[in-house]
């Protein structure tokens, strides 16, 4: 995550120190990502939720395109939490410590999204406002990994 004062709260809150706190959030967010392969979903207790959706191929201008998965986010109460149960088995924090960071990384997403503040999560995307509204944006490691099984097709040009 690029910003320093996700990982300073997280590490006040768990009395952790900042080096640990960064390890553990790159432990999320490639749990976060197996999570999306394996699952297709994960959701964020009181934030909302991130999925993979499938994009049929199909023909346009002459040209097929593959089928692509794409990862959306819908930011809305979500009453349960994979997150926490992934954080616990990443890291080997308690369940007591678990459900704080997660309580204070979703706090602190849920505070950038009703204030529309740019945020990008290193890993996982960017949340930013584009053309009015506020959007997720995988990012292109994100993107690569849930399309692994579509990465080798190429668009075939059907014109001649």
């Amino acid at each position: 995550m690029k910003n320093d004062l996700c990982i300073s709260r997280l590490a006040e809150t768990l009395g952790l120190d900042h080096a640990t706190v960064r390890r553990y959030l790159e432990l999320f967010v490639s749990g976060l990502g197996e999570e999306l392969l394996e699952r297709r979903s994960i959701c964020l207790k009181g934030l909302g939720l991130f999925e993979v959706r499938h994009l049929s191929g199909g023909y346009r201008n002459g040209q097929w395109f593959p089928p692509v998965r794409s990862i959306v986010f819908s930011s809305r109460s979500i009453a349960g939490s994979s997150a926490r149960a992934l954080i616990e088995r990443k890291t080997g924090l308690s369940p007591r410590e678990a459900a704080l960071f997660i309580k204070v990384l979703s706090g602190f997403l849920r505070d950038a999204l009703r204030a529309r503040q740019d945020l990008v999560v290193e890993g996982i995307g960017a949340f930013r406002t584009v053309d009015g509204k506020y959007c997720f944006t995988a990012d292109r490691t994100m993107k690569e990994l849930v399309n692994q099984a579509y990465g080798h097709l190429p668009v075939l040009d059907l014109r001649s």
